[in-house]
């Protein structure tokens, strides 16, 4: 039992010295020590922190390697540090409702297409018809 919290007691040291919150590698930690108040705010301090800087180091070497001159390689940190469906629809909402933003903006953040281009995804009774007539 000793060495499996000495093992435990190195992850954690690992990971901290990595930049790696331990919660993310599943290693456990005091309950009482906890500093995050949900995982948003977690991946969040994380990008921040750690990824951040290191992803300008890396994407600056291969702007200045792979890209022509004046063109730099950027990381879209959204898929990491988005807020919950339910926070970012308040948002909109409340953006729409006080004018400074469309629908079709709020919709175009949320990568969907504009109201008027909704089209129905193939069903397959429409494939087989359509591959029928072929």
């Amino acid at each position: 039992m000793a060495l499996s919290e000495l093992s435990q007691a190195t992850d954690a040291r690992l990971a901290a010295l990595l930049g790696v919150p331990a919660v993310l590698l599943n290693i456990p930690m005091d309950s009482g020590s906890l500093l995050y108040q949900n995982l948003e705010s977690l991946y969040s301090a994380h990008w921040r922190i750690t990824l951040r800087p290191m992803s300008r180091f890396i994407t600056r070497a291969i702007s200045g390697w792979a890209l022509p001159a004046g063109n730099e390689l950027e990381i879209d940190p959204e898929s990491y540090i988005r807020a919950d469906a339910t926070a970012r629809a308040n948002y909109y909402t409340l953006m729409i409702n006080a004018g400074i933003m469309t629908p079709d903006e709020a919709r175009n953040l949320e990568r969907l297409p504009p109201r008027g281009e909704i089209t129905s995804a193939p069903t397959h009774e429409n494939q087989v018809t359509q591959n029928a007539g072929v």
